[in-house]
């Protein structure tokens, strides 16, 4: 089981601007507002690992189904941690397109 870390819609704008200032400072040498994001940014994610929800996920599927047959995934998304999770999304990766989530 692998952890997929993904980047919110910010977090790729974010990643986007810093892109584009790079290239503008290739053209303009303005290295000191390339540091300044970049010490943004890294302070960003910095406080972001510190303060990053915790959550707990328990579920339940059933050991043996029959074919042809619908199953019903159970699962609870819980936070456990001090900060809310405004951001949160739970995928299944591993299964296969034709099951519906």
């Amino acid at each position: 089981m692998k952890l997929h870390i993904g980047l919110t819609d910010a977090g790729k704008m974010i990643l986007r601007g810093i892109g584009f200032v790079a290239l503008a400072a290739l053209i303009v040498p303005a290295f000191g507002v390339l540091s300044a994001l970049v010490t943004v940014l890294l302070m960003a994610l910095i406080i972001g690992f510190i303060l990053r929800p915790k959550v707990r996920i328990s579920g339940y599927l059933p050991d043996r189904t029959v074919v042809n047959q619908m199953v019903q995934l159970k699962y609870l998304v819980k936070n456990i941690g001090l900060f809310p999770a405004y951001n949160l999304s739970l995928g299944f990766d591993k299964l296969p397109d034709v099951i519906i989530c």
